[in-house]
């Protein structure tokens, strides 16, 4: 698919949601980025768990933005399942806010794993290396299988 040449006008239509923060409960944060903020949340009617992404539609003004966003909803929407990427559930909006309701991974992401090996010790050991790389390799080409290929793939310096 190439996301490039959707139609922008209706590429990042939200839907009529089944679920909005009413239907969710906000246990705490999990994490922040550049663009957005992580929560863990509870949908109220069967106490499961979920990652609520947050993005301020402030963040959208820019067109590089917008598109990222925009690429990374359809890519989530259309790809088929995998344990190695976080599945998007459901998306919903407010007057000043893009929710993006996804599976929970309760092992935290890489950096958090990373940071948490590196405080204790210097470096993976060999064992921990293999199972990192193939989990990333896994999803990359879980992407690559479906006609996505991930073009920001970079190592954080210390």
């Amino acid at each position: 698919m190439d996301v490039d040449r959707e139609d922008p006008s209706t590429a990042f239509l939200v839907p009529p949601a089944s679920v909005d923060m009413a239907d969710l409960s906000v246990i705490y944060g999990l994490g922040k980025g550049g663009f957005s903020a992580v929560m863990l949340v509870q949908r109220k009617t069967d106490s499961e768990f979920f990652a609520l992404k947050v993005i301020s539609k402030s963040m959208m003004r820019e067109p590089k933005h917008r598109k990222r966003l925009q690429v990374e909803r359809v890519i989530l929407q259309k790809l088929e399942p995998s344990p190695f990427i976080a599945r998007l559930t459901n998306a919903f909006q407010t007057d000043s806010e893009l929710f993006f309701l996804m599976d929970y991974c309760a092992g935290g992401d890489l950096c958090y794993q990373c940071f948490r090996i590196f405080s204790k010790i210097d470096r993976f050991n060999d064992g921990q290396a293999r199972f990192y790389v193939t989990q990333i390799t896994l999803a990359i080409e879980h992407l690559h299988k479906h006609g996505y290929v991930h073009r920001d793939i970079k190592v954080r310096e210390k």
